[in-house]
């Protein structure tokens, strides 16, 4: 796999009712896991993550992602887009900023942290408000 490949793919399904977020692995090298909940855990190299959305009603779109070392320390919801903690946006990738939303994909490199991190997104649909995730893991590797 080159290194301008997603180690692993993971589409975020998003359901307007409830609101309700899934996630499932959509195709992952060796080693990793991804449940339900939003937690992964990679193999303790590959670190370049590619998030998908697949929303309903169709037309929902990324409208912020956040990393934290800890659940109570994310940004305030009007930065929307805030990487932290060693995760970078892979050269030729675009990471929103501002306000944007966004299709996607999200593609991240978690390859720099160095513990297990906290992240959430946020999908809106038209001209909603976004509905923000609670909070997942991303283990670093090492538990």
């Amino acid at each position: 796999m080159s290194d301008s490949m997603p180690n692993c793919v993971v589409t975020v399904h998003f359901a307007e009712i409830g609101p309700s977020f899934s996630y499932t692995c959509a195709f992952c090298s060796s080693g990793w896991q991804v449940t339900a909940g939003g937690t992964i855990h990679p193999p303790p190299t590959a670190r370049r993550i590619e998030f998908r959305l697949k929303g309903y009603p169709q037309g929902a779109l990324f409208a912020g992602f956040q990393v934290a070392s800890d659940p109570q320390s994310f940004p305030s919801e009007t930065t929307p887009w805030a990487l932290s903690g060693g995760v970078t946006a892979p050269p030729g990738s675009t990471f929103p900023s501002g306000t944007e939303q966004v299709a996607g994909p999200l593609v991240l490199d978690f390859g720099g942290q160095t513990t297990a991190l906290f992240y959430r997104l946020a999908v809106v649909v038209g001209q909603g408000v976004p509905t923000w995730d609670d909070p997942r893991i991303y283990d670093d590797g090492t538990s």
